[in-house]
């Protein structure tokens, strides 16, 4: 079982009393329900459904959606925020990946505007984790006018969570514009299957998700959704994740510094080692600043895309410097999966691509200058 490593709470400004109770009771139920499991998670490919039920039940799904179906009506990034970043501290990055795609970006869409009965439907079996949701925010996925419906063609590949997806949340290209709809599984032309085994993240369930000639009738498409919204609170969330891995990764390294001797003295009392990890620390405490920050600011609509781009940019870029000073304190160790440094530093890299690269972000960013 891997330890949790101890959140970082002292002086967050813009977390308050409830926002830390929240965190103690996920971790609570981290310990009881998830820690020793993900090794046979990652064996199976999969997290399984009572594993996402369970955090349902315990009021960890569907924090934003309205109480009247089934969620806690509070409409907070900085409670996902807490959960993805107690799932990294605890080790468990698929877990924190797969919540995002079944809860945040899903019921955010749905709940946009004034549901009607169908997406009222979806939102309460997504709420209860009834239903297994997913998104894909960031697929080359092509909608052609037809009636008052659209039909699709294209690819979303390595989807977080999408083998077990019975409802899909896409973001589409159309002549006016992206849009946002919603599919359910057993869509004519919708195909689903495993992505080609990966390199880490093994229990995120990635899939490939094929439309050839999807047809989606007007109540799939999700007029009332902000995509540039769904975009941001994405960037936002991926950040915190990244943010928290780089904060365990950290702490995995001092504390085998620590006890690693070399030359009759703990590696940790090096001149070379202190001086590198103090600047990943330094770099580290700025990125959760801006995290924070943006974490803070988003209920009062001051976060825009381009904020959140760069949230992220800095957060993914301090988390690879993170793993790789800890592979390379690590000696020969660090390349060995038994120790937990190594999977971080494969997680890593995924967590620099998902929700946009750094190049993509970067150009979000930049337009912020006026650049371009």
């Amino acid at each position: 079982m891997a330890p949790i490593a101890a959140a970082r709470t002292a002086g967050r400004q813009h977390f308050d009393d409830e926002h830390e109770t929240y965190r103690e009771s996920f971790r609570t139920h981290l310990e009881r329900t998830v820690l020793g499991a993900s090794e046979a998670w990652d064996e199976a490919g999969r997290i399984p459904d009572a594993v996402i039920r369970a955090a349902a039940e315990h009021g960890f799904v569907g924090v934003g959606v309205p109480e009247d179906m089934g969620g806690l009506g509070v409409d907070d990034v900085r409670y996902p925020a807490i959960i993805v970043e107690e799932a990294m501290h605890a080790l468990v990055p698929a877990f924190a990946l797969v919540l995002i795609a079944h809860d945040d970006i899903p019921t955010r869409a749905l709940r946009a505007g004034t549901p009607d009965s169908r997406r009222a439907a979806w939102l309460e079996r997504v709420v209860t984790a009834e239903l297994r949701a997913t998104s894909a925010l960031h697929s080359r996925i092509r909608a052609a006018s037809s009636g008052d419906g659209l039909v699709l063609d294209g690819i979303a590949r390595m989807v977080v969570g999408g083998i077990d997806a019975g409802l899909l949340i896409l973001l589409v290209t159309t002549d006016e514009g992206p849009r946002i709809v919603a599919l359910e599984r057993d869509a004519s032309g919708l195909s689903v299957t495993p992505s080609a085994p990966p390199l880490g993240l093994r229990a995120a369930g990635f899939a490939d998700v094929t439309l050839d000639d999807v047809h989606v009738q007007a109540d799939g498409i999700l007029i009332d959704a902000d995509v540039e919204e769904l975009l941001t609170v994405e960037r936002l969330l991926l950040a915190a994740a990244a943010a928290a891995g780089a904060r365990a990764a950290l702490g995995l390294t001092i504390d085998y510094v620590r006890d690693r001797r070399a030359f009759g003295a703990p590696i940790g009392s090096f001149q070379n080692t202190r001086q590198a990890l103090g600047r990943v620390a330094a770099e580290l405490d700025g990125a959760e600043s801006v995290v924070d920050g943006c974490l803070g600011d988003h209920r009062h609509g001051r976060v825009t895309a381009g904020r959140a781009a760069a949230a992220k940019l800095l957060a993914t870029s301090v988390h690879g410097r993170a793993v790789d000073a800890g592979v390379q304190f690590h000696g020969g160790y660090g390349y060995m999966v038994e120790y937990a440094i190594a999977p971080a530093f494969i997680d890593a890299r995924f967590l620099s691509l998902h929700g946009g690269s750094d190049q993509e972000l970067a150009e979000a960013v930049a337009a912020n200058l006026g650049l371009g």
